[in-house]
């Protein structure tokens, strides 16, 4: 019976660890900028063509502390990054619509 209540105890503080690593890893946070050149923070590592920029951070309010004065202008808005087209809309605007 002795056994038996050390496995027990076992699985019990192998389970404890397991919930806390897995908290410990959910909480990191990246400062990431897109390929169109959009600063962002992330509560994930991320995959593809966005490059990290700064990170990882154990919470949101460091990440943002982080951020430099330039990264703050850009933070969420378009800035000048790698993307592709201009904007320029080619529509003639001609205003022949009603308005509701």
């Amino acid at each position: 019976m002795t056994n038996t209540l050390r496995i027990m105890v076992v699985m019990a503080a192998a389970a404890v660890v397991a919930g806390f690593s897995a908290q410990a890893l959910a909480g990191q946070y990246y400062v990431v900028e897109s390929q169109s050149g959009i600063v962002l923070i992330t509560d994930h590592e991320p995959q593809g063509n966005a490059t990290v920029l700064k990170g990882p951070f154990e919470t949101r309010e460091a990440a943002q502390q982080a951020l430099s004065s330039a990264e703050k202008e850009r933070l969420g808005t378009p800035g000048q990054g790698r993307g592709q087209g201009k904007g320029q809309g080619k529509g003639r605007g001609t205003g022949r619509g009603r308005n509701r």
